[in-house]
């Protein structure tokens, strides 16, 4: 038989912080916002007919702005995945 002392002992999950409706109306307003033009500009990179492509400072910010927005989404979907879990477990 567990006793509560051993329960303690178990990691818990923690709770995700509540965000408002509109807050997250906002937020969801803006991502959408930056992932819709940093596709465009995506299709704009990936097509430009440029010998200097790879020294290019705006290529390389753009790139590097790819790689943030990727680790955003990705972060994203995570959150979208746990809330649905801990929604669906209640």
């Amino acid at each position: 038989m567990i006793e509560k002392r051993d329960l303690k002992s178990i990691p818990q999950q923690a709770e995700p912080p509540e965000i408002s409706e509109e807050f997250r109306g906002e937020l969801d307003e803006i991502m959408r916002e930056l992932l819709i033009t940093a596709q465009e500009l995506s299709f704009e990179y990936s097509t430009l007919e440029c010998e200097s492509l790879l020294s290019c400072p705006l290529a390389q910010k753009s790139k590097q702005l790819f790689k943030c927005i990727k680790k955003l989404n990705e972060l994203a979907k995570k959150y979208t995945q746990q809330t649905a879990k801990m929604t669906y477990t209640r």
